[in-house]
């Protein structure tokens, strides 16, 4: 099921971005973003809440998407993903409202900057994924732990909250 979910997501960045050569990498996850106040982050990459362009935290990232898998509003408040003007990045330019099935793709480089607001209530499940230009960052087993600690994820769980 996950293989089939990854390939029908390639074949939409594909179909999206005029590609003919693209490869899924690691680390692929499912977040689940909690509003709990007595939360603190970890590490800095738990700070889903600064601004970020994720091709500066990971270098083979060309494409980075988001599948949805709970409603704003419904399931949980905050946790908008918001984009940011790459001139500035401090004023915001879009927003997406999560909705299951609903999928954000967009170019990992620096044009991209963003960031998920905080969640204040509620759950926030996604399916967060990438892809590369870099046949030699291809992610080829699927759900074996194994690619997510070689590019340096140790804890591939996810969880933030």
């Amino acid at each position: 099921f996950y293989e089939n979910v990854i390939q029908r997501l390639k074949a939409e960045v594909e179909r999206e971005f005029g590609l003919t050569t693209l490869w899924f990498t690691a680390p692929t996850f499912i977040t689940r973003l909690i509003g709990n106040e007595s939360w603190s982050p970890a590490t800095v990459h738990d700070q889903y809440w600064m601004m970020h362009v994720d091709k500066n935290n990971t270098e083979h990232y060309d494409f980075s998407g988001l599948l949805y898998l709970s409603e704003h509003g419904v399931d949980f408040e905050g946790g908008l993903l918001t984009f940011y003007d790459p001139d500035d990045e401090v004023t915001p330019v879009l927003e997406v409202a999560p909705r299951p099935g609903r999928i954000s793709l967009f170019t990992s480089s620096p044009e991209n900057p963003h960031a998920v607001n905080l969640v204040t209530s509620g759950r926030r499940l996604t399916l967060s994924f990438w892809f590369t230009c870099s046949q030699e960052h291809v992610f080829k087993n699927f759900l074996d732990g194994e690619v997510h600690r070689k590019f340096g994820n140790e804890d591939s769980t996810g969880d933030k909250g």
